[in-house]
């Protein structure tokens, strides 16, 4: 087991460092310094999963071009006092705030987006309508790592979700979690400090748990606790999808899968 030791740094540094990492790879100031608005979130609110551990990642997808540097403005596809359909890249802010500025005209906002896959922390975006005194809602695809139920291979993704209420006092209520039995960025963080995965978290092509070498080389993450629970991915890939028909996780990251 490896010993851990406590470094505190400021959140200006991790901030500065976030935003110095980016640059490195080629990525403009003004989209480095929104990550690195939500990274220190994820930090300060205790999300270590989606914090720094994921700094290495977001590097290493536009290092292999996965992810693109250019800098463009999303552009808006279609548009309603209430409603938009939005297409990417850098979607995720812009449609959030959207739709916020639609909710206080309209009453509602409702944004969806093409060009978008993981966003960081579902939470961060609900917190923005918060703090607009709003009631904001979250969802996003991500890359297939979900094992359904009885099934062996995965298909859909983590498909996170979040649901944000203001209340009295400063108060407010926020609903942020991974619609799998865990976030695949807390099996790294297991991973990160060699620490077994638990029960249930991970399994293997034949169905059983993997441990955590196992894990480190070829992840799955399985929602195993609540039986039939991938429904609630399928619900929020339904909610966030800008076209139909839909394509699944699976078959936009191996378009040559074929699903049986």
């Amino acid at each position: 087991m490896a010993t851990e030791e406590s470094i505190v740094v400021t959140k200006e540094e991790v901030h500065s460092f976030v935003i110095r990492s980016m640059e490195a790879v080629g990525l403009k100031l003004k989209h480095g310094t929104v990550l690195a608005d939500l990274i220190v979130s994820a930090e300060c609110r205790g999300h270590a999963s989606h914090g720094l551990n994921k700094l290495e990642q977001y590097m290493n997808e536009i290092k292999s071009g996965m992810t693109s540097t250019e800098d463009l403005e999303p552009s808006v596809l279609k548009e309603t006092s209430a409603t938009a359909l939005v297409d990417g890249p850098y979607v995720a802010r812009f449609c959030m705030d959207l739709a916020i500025h639609k909710a206080k005209s309209a009453g509602i906002g409702i944004v969806s987006c093409r060009g978008s896959n993981h966003f960081g922390t579902a939470g961060w975006y609900s917190l923005r309508a918060i703090e607009q005194g709003l009631i904001g809602m979250a969802f996003t695809n991500t890359s297939p790592m979900l094992v359904p139920t009885r099934a062996k291979s995965k298909v859909l993704g983590t498909n996170p979700l979040s649901l944000g209420a203001p209340a009295q006092n400063g108060d407010s209520f926020v609903l942020d979690m991974a619609t799998t039995a865990v976030a695949m960025g807390k099996c790294e963080l297991k991973g990160r400090r060699d620490q077994p995965l638990p029960t249930g978290w991970a399994v293997d092509q034949d169905g059983h748990d993997f441990n955590i070498d196992d894990f480190k080389s070829k992840s799955r993450i399985a929602h195993v606790l609540v039986p039939h629970s991938y429904i609630i991915q399928l619900a929020t890939l339904l909610l966030e999808t800008s076209t139909l028909p839909i394509t699944l996780p699976v078959e936009m990251c191996y378009p040559k899968y074929e699903i049986s």
